[in-house]
């Protein structure tokens, strides 16, 4: 879902202040609630289809889109898995990236249903005042 939304086009903008990697439709489009219309994010739709989006970006590297890839992977063992292997390719290819910690939440859009007001300027203010972002 969205993948086509990382790659620069003729007839939109060169870059996203952040760009969310999600597993699930429900939580790319949890996300792009949280952080408004400007903002994009793709959902791989299994943590298990992460290899086909890596090699899908990895075909597409000097064409991607400038921001800061904010991997909201769910909390469980094929979310780390999937949060693993994005940070491998991430630093391999020196491409900026930050965890949205979802400590104590089963995904992105649970957090949201207990938090929505509060949630997106956490997700915000985290990204923004991050100082050791991965690269």
């Amino acid at each position: 879902f969205n993948k086509n939304s990382i790659i620069k086009k003729d007839n939109d903008g060169d870059s996203y202040a952040f760009i969310g990697i999600c597993e699930g439709v429900i939580d790319a489009l949890t996300y792009e609630t949280m952080l408004g219309a400007k903002e994009k994010a793709v959902a791989l739709n299994s943590a298990n289809l992460v290899k086909k989006f890596i090699k899908y970006v990895e075909s597409n590297l000097n064409n991607l889109k400038e921001g800061l890839f904010l991997i909201c992977s769910d909390n469980d063992v094929a979310g780390e898995r999937m949060f693993s292997e994005l940070v491998e390719f991430f630093t391999i290819h020196k491409i900026a990236f930050e965890k949205f910690d979802l400590e104590g939440y089963k995904d992105l859009n649970d957090y949201w249903l207990k938090y929505r007001g509060w949630a997106e300027i956490r997700v915000k203010i985290a990204v923004l005042t991050s100082i050791n972002l991965h690269m």
